[in-house]
């Protein structure tokens, strides 16, 4: 936050990958939704936003032109950051609806993301999770913050695979005239997995389990206002979804962890990996998914999406802009 004459200019990135074209806004009110008053804008090129006497935590909103750079396509859902953030994220999302939903206050929201996505060993305790660029960090010159920013980027996307995933199940479950939208589908997702991070024991970590991720799809859809129909709807599918939403987990896991071991690191190779990761996760899935779901019938998702089928998919994938401008 810099001091300029009477107003404070709060200045910073949304990421997935860059998040250009979106409404950000500073949600003073605490409702979501921007009001009239509440400081506002649209991204730029590299996600870049600033914000005049911000007040309140950050929300971003996709659609409408929001594109992920890194894999050019349209950014669905909305992220949020505590008050102050200059990075908006999938990792600011889960610490702020930790802050917002269950209480915490921000350093002990930040430990329990930092222990339930296991980052006590890669990610340095001084590093600010709200503050940290994880794109610029993979390109660092320095071996250290390009390890961190490598880890923070695999999260990131991770997550938001898995979020957008969850979401699609939401949508086709839900039978109304009027479909939840990707904004608050995708919200009720992260506030089922912050309701997790919230139930861990002492260091536990998340679990990368079918049994989990269909729990996740069950609880986002009771905080989606579901009706109970909808809800078995999105139940049944829980599952299937999950395990296709594992099968991409793990492929990005093996592919990145491969480019880390290599003798010489290839920031770009990495970041591409990831991007064509959510190409398939967050646009060809989510669509397949959604689809299944509102006809009833998620069995044959599984062979799409795993093993040969879904390595075809990923080498096919075409990417936008990986590294920003």
């Amino acid at each position: 936050i810099t001091i300029d004459g009477a107003d404070d200019v709060l200045s910073g990135r949304a990421i997935d990958g860059y998040i250009e074209g979106a409404t950000i806004f500073a949600d003073a009110d605490g409702d979501r939704q921007w009001d009239e008053g509440e400081a506002k804008t649209t991204t730029g090129d590299d996600g870049q936003y600033t914000l005049t006497n911000a007040e309140g935590r950050l929300v971003l909103k996709g659609g409408d032109g929001a594109i992920d750079a890194a894999t050019g396509l349209t950014f669905k859902g909305a992220l949020e950051a505590p008050e102050g953030s200059s990075v908006v994220t999938p990792v600011t999302t889960l610490i702020n609806k930790l802050m917002d939903g269950f209480g915490y206050d921000q350093a002990t929201a930040d430990a329990a993301v930092r222990s339930a996505l296991g980052l006590g060993d890669d990610i340095d305790n001084s590093i600010d999770l709200t503050t940290f660029d994880p794109v610029a960090s993979v390109l660092s010159d320095t071996a250290s913050t390009v390890s961190m920013g490598a880890e923070m980027a695999r999260q990131g996307v991770i997550i938001e695979n898995i979020v957008v995933q969850a979401a699609a199940v939401i949508r086709g479950a839900d039978s109304s005239t009027d479909t939840i939208g990707w904004g608050a589908a995708t919200s009720a997702v992260f506030k089922a997995i912050a309701h997790e991070i919230n139930s861990l024991a002492g260091d536990t970590g998340l679990s990368d389990t079918v049994e989990n991720f269909a729990g996740l799809v069950n609880g986002a859809a009771v905080y989606a206002g579901l009706d109970p129909t909808d809800q078995a709807a999105a139940a049944g599918a829980a599952g299937d979804v999950a395990e296709i939403a594992l099968a991409g987990l793990v492929n990005l896991k093996t592919v990145t962890e491969a480019i880390e071991d290599a003798g010489t690191f290839d920031p770009t190779a990495y970041l591409t990996a990831l991007a064509k990761s959510a190409v398939v996760s967050q646009t060809v899935a989510a669509s397949d998914i959604q689809a299944a779901v509102d006809g009833g019938d998620t069995s044959g998702l599984e062979a799409s999406y795993s093993g040969g089928a879904l390595q075809t998919k990923l080498d096919n994938a075409a990417v936008g802009n990986v590294t920003g401008s």
